[in-house]
């Protein structure tokens, strides 16, 4: 690669005379470094690319509201015999792999509704009765309007027909989760299909 660049490019030659290897393998060195350093950037960037992908393609299971609810039944009742689980533990009682198990428990642990022990268990840090399953819903899932101030003619016709939807999904979620759990006849989370 040196000596073929050192053939093409003779004009440092005329200008330098013998001194002209110098400029040209420090230009030589520039590129390589340069072509070194771009190739180390483009897999950077493929591997958070693909990670990122993967992670989108994860969270799919764990935005549903049903095996979020399986998570926190489990918790409820692991807190009222005053013990906290393993996520392994919470996996196998709920039926949901360990991977969305784990994803969910880290939203939960993001919004402080759980937190893990020095034992590196899950345990719920809210009290149940005062998280509504509108709370819970509203963690996983889309803003509705909340800008006032927007001019955008869509948002201006639209704001009248989701704030009407939103007000009636919060009165139907407006029950407590531990009141939702108490009215459950099992003892344990349902098994997910």
């Amino acid at each position: 690669g040196f000596a073929w660049y050192t053939r093409t490019f003779p004009t440092y030659q005329t200008v330098y005379g013998t001194l002209a290897t110098i400029p040209i393998f420090l230009v030589w060195l520039y590129l390589s470094w340069l072509v070194t350093l771009l190739g180390a950037q483009l897999t950077y960037t493929m591997g958070r690319y693909s990670k990122g992908w993967l992670q989108q393609k994860n969270s799919d299971q764990h935005t549903q509201l049903i095996p979020t609810l399986h998570v926190l039944k489990s918790l409820w009742l692991a807190q009222q015999t005053g013990k906290s689980l393993s996520l392994e533990a919470i996996s196998e009682q709920t039926g949901i792999t360990v991977a969305t198990t784990g994803l969910i428990l880290e939203q939960l642990y993001n919004e402080k509704i759980v937190a893990r022990d020095e034992n590196n268990h899950w345990l719920l840090t809210r009290d149940l009765d005062d998280l509504s399953l509108w709370d819970l819903y509203r963690l996983n899932h889309w803003t509705w309007v909340n800008d006032e101030n927007s001019d955008d003619a869509l948002i201006l016709e639209l704001r009248p027909y989701l704030f009407s939807v939103a007000e009636g999904l919060q009165k139907q979620l407006s029950i407590s989760l531990a009141e939702l759990f108490n009215n459950c006849d099992d003892e344990k989370p349902m098994l997910l299909a």
